[in-house]
C-alpha cells in the first residue's frame, strides 16, 4: 500500500510513518517544519519527504490512503482537495495505527497526563529484557531501545502512548480511544490542554471511555498515589 503523511515530521507522525515502513508499505509524506532529527530518520529509512504544501502534487502521486495529522486543519491545501475530490481515502494517525498494526495485537497503553514517554519506554525495555520481542511507539528518543518505534513479533505485544489529545480535525476523540488496550497503565490525571477540555471533569470523561473498552480479559494498572485516577478505577 502507498501510504502519503500529510505532517509527516512530527514525532507521532514521523515514527509513524516508519512503522509502516517497516511493516512493507511504501511511504512518502509532506511537511513544512523538515530538519534533523527526524527528517535525518526518515530519510535514512528511505522515506521521501516532499517540502511544502501542493494539492496538485497529491493529485498526481494518487496514494492508496493518506493520514492527515492533528496539526492539520481547513483550509490547508491537500486537505480541501482530497475533501473536494473524493477520491482518495483519509484517516486520523490513531486510526491509522488501529487498522494497520494494532488489531492483532496484545496492546499495552500507557496514559496520564504525566511520564507517558518514560512509562512506554520502560515497559517496552522490561519487556525485551524478559525475551519478548514487544513493538512499541513512543514520543521521544530512549535511551536503551534501539530506536523510537518498532513493530515487533506479528501478534505479540505493542506498547504504545496513550494520548488524550483529540486525533484530528474530522475526530474530536482522544488518540488513545482507538488503541484498543488489553492492557492500561493510567499514570495521573489532572487538568491539561485547555484549548480542548473545558475543565477536570472533561478530562476524566475522556478517560472514562477508555477505561470502558479494557475487555474483560485484560487489566488496568492504576496509580494508587493519584486521587483522579482511583476516582475513576473503583
Amino acid at each position: 500500500m502507498r501510504i502519503y503523511f500529510i505532517g509527516i515530521c512530527g514525532t507521532a507522525m514521523g515514527n509513524a510513518a516508519l512503522l509502516m515502513r517497516a511493516l512493507g508499505h511504501e511511504v512518502t509524506g509532506s511537511d513544512t517544519g523538515i530538519y534533523p532529527p527526524m527528517s535525518d530518520h526518515l530519510r535514512n529509512a528511505g522515506v521521501e519527504i516532499l517540502e511544502g504544501w501542493d494539492a496538485a502534487r497529491l493529485a498526481k502521486l494518487k496514494p492508496d490512503l493518506v493520514v492527515i495529522g492533528n496539526v492539520v486543519s481547513r483550509g490547508h491545501p491537500e486537505v480541501e482537495w482530497l475533501l473536494e475530490a473524493r477520491t482518495i481515502p483519509y484517516v486520523s494517525l490513531p486510526e491509522l495505527l488501529r487498522t494497520r498494526l494494532l488489531i492483532n495485537r496484545r496492546n499495552l497503553v500507557v496514559a496520564g497526563t504525566h511520564g507517558k514517554t518514560t512509562t512506554t519506554c520502560m515497559a517496552a525495555v522490561l519487556l525485551r529484557s524478559h525475551g519478548s520481542d514487544p513493538g512499541w511507539l513512543v514520543g521521544g528518543v530512549p535511551r536503551d531501545l534501539p530506536d523510537s518505534s518498532s513493530p515487533g513479533k506479528d501478534g505479540g505485544a505493542f506498547v504504545i502512548e496513550g494520548d488524550e489529545y483529540d486525533s484530528a480535525f474530522f475526530d474530536k476523540r482522544s488518540k488513545f480511544i482507538q488503541y484498543l488496550p488489553r492492557v492500561l497503565a493510567l499514570n495521573n490525571i489532572e487538568f491539561d490542554h485547555a484549548d480542548i477540555f473545558r475543565d477536570l471533569e472533561d478530562v476524566l470523561r475522556t478517560f472514562s471511555h477508555v477505561i470502558r473498552i479494557v475487555p474483560r480479559d485484560g487489566a488496568i494498572v492504576a496509580n494508587g498515589d493519584d486521587a483522579n485516577v482511583l476516582g475513576l478505577v473503583k
